[in-house]
């Protein structure tokens, strides 16, 4: 029962304080043992990442293996390696959402039933998405110094797990002003729905498969993740349809906001970086119809929606604004129907058992 524990303690937080960051900051580390301690037998994942620490068998990217390797070699057992890697990658987590908010209980009310509920199992995204949203502060800066470090440290995420290359999209898109972006916005969604269509309904995506086959194996030595790639497994239509609205959602939501941000000049150093990183999530809606396995990246891109969402709420002013605004309410009704069209779509069925045997951990 911790974990509805640490969500009630939070809302009660959220309830009494405007802005709380401590009591928020220490859930996000407190997460740390839903990581460690999820039962082996919860999804063959947890298998994996278990037989893989000890057997030394490889098949994961160069930085997660190397990281491994050392902290077997000197005595460290898996729950052991797991609880301190992960502790640390939950502090830069909070220490990065709590750059750009201040309300980490809020934060951690959206966070913490979606997506963390099915991150939690898959250990290498979550130190791929941390190194994300730490490159997130700088990456998208106008020096060449920060704008460098950002592109290096999202390197090293990469490195850890190769989602991380479709981040790297960003880049050319951070010289553009962010008025500029706001505009590419509705043609980026239009472009990514046709192309969606036409790999699910034509045969372009047998020759988008092997060009994504060979980028693959250009990359990353992961032979793995290469018949992976080559591989479809995607579930039936209508949920691939329910799921690009869910993603087209949470997009105009974040748009909305920015574009307000833009009118009354409010902090668009923090607003630029999380729109970018928002759309990203655009990327998942033609690939979602090759592999299922694309919707991690959806769920990474999501975390910078929730992030915006609670900045959104925590500064007065633009929310004033916002009120008198027609949009006002429609920008919370679909981040609210995008999160639970999320939820609902990649929970149900298969994730249930896992959600119960955390939930009820004690």
């Amino acid at each position: 029962m911790l974990f509805i524990f640490i969500w009630i303690l939070n809302l009660i937080a959220v309830l009494i304080y405007k802005k709380n960051k401590w009591l928020g900051f220490f859930s996000i580390l407190t997460s740390v043992l839903f990581i460690v301690y999820i039962p082996m037998d919860t999804v063959q994942d947890t298998i994996v990442y278990y037989s893989s620490y000890y057997n030394d068998n490889g098949g994961f990217e160069y930085g997660y293996t190397q990281v491994s390797h050392w902290f077997l070699i000197h005595g460290f057992s898996f729950l052991q390696f797991k609880f301190l890697v992960g502790f640390f990658v939950l502090a830069l987590m909070g220490y990065c959402v709590q750059r750009y908010i201040q309300n980490l209980s809020l934060f951690v009310l959206l966070w913490l039933p979606f997506p963390f509920l099915i991150d939690v199992i898959q250990f290498r995204n979550f130190i791929m998405f941390s190194l994300v949203l730490y490159s997130s502060i700088y990456v998208t800066r106008n020096g060449i110094l920060p704008k460098s470090y950002g592109m290096f440290i999202l390197y090293l995420a990469t490195l850890f797990h190769s989602g991380a290359w479709i981040f790297f999209a960003v880049i050319p898109l951070s010289f553009f002003k962010v008025s500029k972006i706001v505009k590419l916005v509705p043609f980026m969604i239009v472009f990514s729905w046709i192309f969606g269509f036409l790999l699910y309904f034509t045969s372009l995506s047998t020759k988008f498969i092997n060009f994504l086959s060979q980028y693959t194996a250009s990359i990353t030595n992961r032979e793995v993740l290469v018949d992976r790639v080559g591989g479809i497994y995607v579930p039936r239509f209508w949920q691939i349809f329910l799921f690009w609205i869910a993603i087209t959602m949470f997009v105009l939501m974040v748009t909305k906001i920015v574009s307000l941000g833009i009118e009354l000049q409010e902090n668009l150093k923090i607003l630029k970086p999380l729109l970018l990183f928002s759309i990203v999530g655009l990327l998942v809606i033609p690939l979602v119809t090759i592999q299922w396995d694309y919707t991690r990246i959806m769920r990474n891109s999501f975390v910078f929606a929730e992030i915006i969402y609670v900045w959104k709420i925590e500064h007065s002013e633009f929310h004033k604004k916002l009120e008198r605004e027609q949009g006002f309410s429609f920008s919370s009704i679909i981040f609210i129907a995008s999160y639970l069209l999320q939820a609902v779509i990649i929970y149900y069925p298969a994730e249930v058992e896992h959600i119960y045997r955390i939930i009820n951990m004690r």
